[in-house]
């Protein structure tokens, strides 16, 4: 529990004199939360700077998660610094901000606009914000989330007691297939894993919670992701051949989609409507493989080879029909598939989609590379 003071006197401008309401013992490397106070620091300590200019000089991160913000020129500051500290010509990480406080909250659609994904951080959000409110909170950030086609991981104390047991309690188990219904992409854990004395089975239960909870996780309405310009009232391109590939492979029975993609933006779109069977998403990007990573469903698979070598959209769709098979393996070797690809720099590929039995495709290739007679 956390050790709660109530402020009674000012004596310095760095010392304050305080009622202790609720007492405990103080551990090191502890934060400070002011419930529902605006607190007028800046996002990034001196430290944080530091560490984000070596990260991004190293090139040694894929994502980078921003604490308690508050309102969007936090984001715009990391998206500077980041800009500032980047190699020339490399990619930026992506940027995760962590909901912590009830400012973030009241702001978070400016918030989601700059940046790549939210983490609804419970621990601290339920210290700052009244405990009781929290669910609600969590439902509604990662509703906004999911409206405007942005990673969410859902974090803290879902599974605590394993941190000592190795079996959760019926309610954490309930917590965690919750936040699967609630929509979000990804379930993080915390000291379970970092301190807890069942870390391998506290990962083997979620893992097993999220499957069971994604059985009954019906496809998202397109009234709930409504991808319409409200202006014309049109699809973009980029949304059609999302929506259109994952009610293809709903009215198919398709074992799954492979989306050749060179923007991440449409693995979002596609995640969005949570269809029920895997994304592969092979690309020649290896930023794009990486950050499908923690997408509903998305499974980057490198390309390794450089777009380049390709010469023909046939043997782009066998470099990609290969690799998918070694990821794969025979799962999908007598499945039907649903094919789409986005911006492809092959014109009889590009905003297409294609429905077919993979062995089929498979048996295509190897016919073309016989000798003719």
């Amino acid at each position: 529990f956390p050790i709660v003071l109530k402020v009674t006197k000012r004596l310095s401008e760095e010392e304050l004199e305080c009622e202790v309401l609720v007492g405990g013992i103080v551990s090191e490397r502890k934060g400070i939360n002011t419930p529902e106070l605006k607190v007028p620091l800046p996002a990034l300590t001196a430290k944080d700077k530091k560490d984000c200019q070596f990260v991004c000089q190293g090139k040694f991160a894929d994502f980078i998660a921003l604490s308690f913000v508050q309102r969007k020129e936090d984001v715009e500051e990391l998206q500077e610094l980041m800009k500032s500290s980047l190699p020339e010509g490399a990619p930026m990480p992506k940027i995760v901000c962590k909901i912590e406080k009830q400012q973030a909250v009241d702001c978070i659609d400016e918030i989601l606009s700059l940046s790549d994904g939210i983490m609804v951080a419970r621990g601290d959000l339920g210290v700052e914000c009244s405990l009781h409110k929290l669910p609600g909170y969590q439902k509604f950030l990662i509703y906004k989330a999911n409206m405007a086609r942005k990673l969410v991981i859902t974090a803290t104390q879902m599974l605590e007691s394993m941190i000592a047991s190795p079996a959760p309690t019926r309610a954490e188990v309930s917590d965690v297939a919750n936040a699967c219904y609630d929509g979000t992409d990804a379930v993080m854990l915390s000291g379970e894993s970092a301190v807890g004395n069942y870390p391998v089975e506290t990962v083997s239960m979620m893992g097993e919670i999220c499957s069971e909870a994604e059985k009954s996780v019906g496809q998202l309405s397109i009234e709930m992701i409504d991808y319409r310009n409200s202006e014309q009232g049109r699809l973009k391109f980029r949304h059609a051949i999302a929506q259109s590939a994952v009610e293809t492979a709903e009215d198919t029975g398709a074992d799954a989609i492979i989306f050749f993609c060179e923007e991440i933006s449409v693995a979002y779109d596609m995640a969005k409507l949570r269809p029920k069977i895997p994304i592969l998403v092979p690309t020649f990007d290896k930023t794009i493989a990486l950050g499908c990573q923690g997408l509903f469903g998305c499974h980057g698979i490198y390309l390794h080879q450089s777009i380049g070598e390709i010469k023909s959209a046939d043997a782009l769709l066998e470099v990609i029909q290969t690799q998918v098979l070694k990821y794969a393996g025979a799962s999908l070797k007598d499945g039907i598939v649903v094919i789409c690809a986005h911006r492809c720099p092959f014109p009889s590929l590009h905003n297409t989609l294609r429905v077919n039995k993979f062995s089929e495709l498979l048996d295509h290739f190897r016919q073309s590379k016989k000798p003719s007679l």
